[in-house]
């Protein structure tokens, strides 16, 4: 728990392939603005 997954500037995809199952929450932010959300990942 806790974890960070950094993912390269100007990606716009996240992996999360090799991640167990589980809710993750995600931060993107721009110049202009901050997204917060979660992702819910079942196998």
């Amino acid at each position: 728990m806790g974890q960070r997954i950094n993912v390269p500037v100007n990606s716009s995809q996240i992996d999360l392939k090799n991640q167990k199952s589980g809710i993750y929450f995600v931060e993107v932010k721009t110049n202009k603005e901050t997204y917060r959300g979660r992702i819910v990942k079942t196998d």
